[in-house]
């Protein structure tokens, strides 16, 4: 009880600084707690829950909702003006939350899945779009980015080394499947490298133990749950530095380099095979926007090439594990249980049910989906412009190089993993929105 007492009290003083930083005409101390909360959400709040109780973490950890309400109320009150692409965004995310919500209560889905499942599929795309409509990226340069992502590199590669140094002397290099007593031999090699392993339970990660190893290797997560996300959130960062050393001074050209391949050991430390097509399909976006400038289409077409190779593969040479052949059977499902208005958002095939973003989200709003997915090109549209227009330095236009890169990859990750929520895609989402207000910022 005093421990709990303690937190809230701490939290609370937490989120007052959080906020009054927002209403600073420097937004950098917010900006970068902003980013410390997105890319340390599940860190923070699975170790907090090991201390205080279930309803204090719950309190606490609902740092976006406040936030959303925050920046919500001063919207209402400032009553600024928004530019015409971000308006959009803005009034489908609004319908999406009304549509969704109603279809749940029509459908009867439990309240609280629905709230959850909002928190997952729309607030990471409202949040950054309300700081954008209120000025919240004012004054941040784009050095405090770049500084503050090279710290956050450097501090997951050294934790997921240490993970992978912390499985090898629990003597997990010497399981073997089935042989001796694997599961208390899992057991004890993963509770000793994976800091989330208390949370989850035996039960949860015994069963998936090869989501976590391979080969008689760990998979590293870093500060994540998972060794796919840890991938993805490589692979944005490494879009940004990639893209940073194709438009970068040259004196700075070989630090950049380094970055980007400290990036690559990071996604070999998880063993995701995806990571790897991650930065493969961003290099070669990369390449064709500097190639071609004249259609944004070209930037679809070259993941929707991976995802055919990829589908080409599955069908005809069963290439990959089980799971990536077992991933085909959900498209069939999709044909087969596809509703036109869709289940609701909080409905079990929308929440965490399938591998695919696509599936998952056409599960939640049915034909209304295609306003989910209109978003997301309209943001690598409005980024495609704004860089095909650029005349300016490298002080800022590669940040959008990198965005099309990221946005390009992971139109080829929806298809296959489901990421609806996920650290990386509210980090992009945060991002994009950043480079469009300092594009904004710059041109006023």
């Amino acid at each position: 009880m005093i421990s709990d007492l303690a937190f809230l009290l701490i939290g609370t003083l937490f989120y007052i600084l959080f906020f009054y930083s927002f209403l600073l005409k420097n937004k950098t101390p917010f900006f970068i707690t902003c980013l410390f909360l997105i890319i340390a959400h599940d860190f923070i709040f699975i170790n907090l829950s090991f201390f205080a109780s279930k309803t204090t973490t719950y309190i606490l950890k609902a740092w976006q909702e406040y936030l959303f309400l925050f920046l919500l109320l001063i919207f209402l009150y400032n009553k600024n003006k928004i530019q015409k692409q971000v308006f959009s965004i803005f009034i489908i995310i609004i319908f999406l939350s009304i549509y969704g919500f109603f279809i749940s209560i029509l459908t009867s889905q439990d309240l609280l899945n629905t709230i959850l499942s909002w928190r997952s599929y729309l607030l990471p795309i409202m949040i950054p779009c309300l700081l954008y409509i209120n000025n919240g990226f004012k004054n941040v340069s784009i050095k405090t980015l770049i500084t503050t992502l090279s710290v956050v590199l450097f501090v997951l590669i050294i934790y997921a080394k240490y993970q992978t140094f912390l499985f090898d002397m629990s003597g997990g290099q010497n399981l073997t499947f089935l042989k001796g007593d694997f599961r208390a031999n899992a057991r004890r090699a993963m509770s000793g490298s994976l800091w989330f392993y208390d949370f989850f339970g035996d039960d949860h990660l015994i069963p998936r133990w090869f989501n976590m190893i391979r080969d008689n290797k760990l998979r590293a997560t870093s500060i994540f749950v998972s060794p796919i996300i840890f991938a993805q959130f490589l692979g944005v960062l490494g879009s940004i530095f990639l893209a940073y050393y194709h438009r970068g001074i040259k004196k700075r050209k070989y630090l950049i380099l380094i970055i980007v391949l400290i990036a690559l050991y990071g996604v070999l430390l998880s063993q995701v095979r995806a990571g790897f097509v991650y930065f493969a399909i961003t290099f070669l976006a990369i390449y064709v926007f500097k190639k071609f400038k004249q259609n944004y289409i070209l930037l679809v077409l070259v993941p929707l090439t991976f995802v055919f190779i990829t589908f080409f593969g599955l069908i005809f040479f069963k290439l990959g594990d089980s799971s990536s052949v077992g991933r085909l059977n959900q498209y069939v499902d999709l044909i087969n249980n596809f509703k036109i208005f869709g289940y609701g958002l909080g409905a079990r095939r929308a929440i965490v049910y399938y591998d695919s973003l696509i599936i998952s989200t056409m599960m939640a709003f049915g034909v209304f989906s295609f306003l989910y997915f209109k978003v997301h090109f309209t943001l690598l549209k409005s980024i495609f412009k704004i860089e095909k227009s650029q005349v300016r330095g490298d002080s800022i236009n590669f940040l959008g190089l990198g965005l099309l890169g990221s946005f390009s990859a992971f139109i080829y990750f929806i298809f296959f993993h489901y990421s609806i929520g996920s650290t990386p895609l509210r980090f992009l989402y945060f991002v994009a929105f950043y480079f469009m207000y300092k594009i904004y910022e710059d041109d006023s």
